[in-house]
């Protein structure tokens, strides 16, 4: 009895031996045509020059919004200092304006308490916007080097082999 046992046990093991190699050659076999299949199919290459023209000119438009706001503040700046500027008094007006100039004297150091008032919040204003900006420049960094990545089903294919 342990004769044909043992002859069919050793049937068994040379099947699965047979099976487990032809298996293993299946699987060499699929990861061959699989790059064969990668190696011949041309690599969708995004044109550069293409991406690059669009990144400059999205740098182009922020530079020319901050060029608009800067030109924008210098004009504001300007039309104050144009009101502020008073026609010469002449000598005849002098004596009736005295208490006019003495009062606008006095417009004008208020003005300039409330202007130290306003450059502070302009200045926390400017630091909240600075904060706002540098959030949305590296929220666009990400989504640039995302765009400029290789895709993620090319680097899981070649992790895997």
């Amino acid at each position: 009895m342990p004769g044909p046992l043992l002859f069919f046990i050793f049937i068994v093991v040379i099947d699965l031996i047979l099976k487990s190699a032809k298996d293993k050659k299946k699987i060499e076999e699929a990861k061959n045509r699989r790059t064969q299949e990668l190696s011949k199919q041309p690599v969708p290459s995004r044109p550069m020059a293409d991406l690059r023209k669009i990144l400059a000119e999205e740098v182009e438009k922020e530079r020319q919004k901050e060029i608009a706001r800067r030109q924008g503040k210098t004009n504001q700046r300007q039309d104050i200092l144009i009101k502020e500027k008073r026609p010469d008094i002449n000598a005849d007006d002098k004596k009736a304006d005295i208490n006019e100039i003495s009062w606008e004297v006095r417009e004008n150091g208020n003005r300039n308490s409330e202007n130290k008032n306003s450059e502070t919040v302009s200045s926390q204003n400017k630091i909240e916007n600075n904060e706002r900006n540098l959030r949305e420049d590296i929220l666009r960094g990400i989504i640039f080097s995302e765009i400029l990545s290789e895709p993620k089903s090319l680097q899981n294919q070649r992790r895997s082999l």
